[in-house]
């Protein structure tokens, strides 16, 4: 299937900043699909549930990336 490429750039500038956890309200939500060399934005349903986790954020909330390798 053939995509424009205008909308496989705006696929990949969404997809961007999918992290492999989120904490929440003090609540950890995690991607199921921990590994590292496979697509960063896992599975639909966990890129559906982490943009409902971001955009519910507070306007004053604070976002942090970590990124640790071992």
């Amino acid at each position: 299937m053939s995509r424009p490429r205008e909308v496989v750039l705006a696929r990949a500038r969404r997809l961007a900043l999918v992290t492999l956890a989120v904490v929440s309200g003090g609540e950890w939500h995690a991607s199921e699909l921990f590994n590292l060399d496979e697509d960063p934005a896992r599975t639909e349903v966990w890129v559906e549930l982490w943009e409902r986790l971001i955009a519910n954020a507070a306007p004053d909330d604070w976002l942090t990336i970590v990124d640790c390798h071992c």
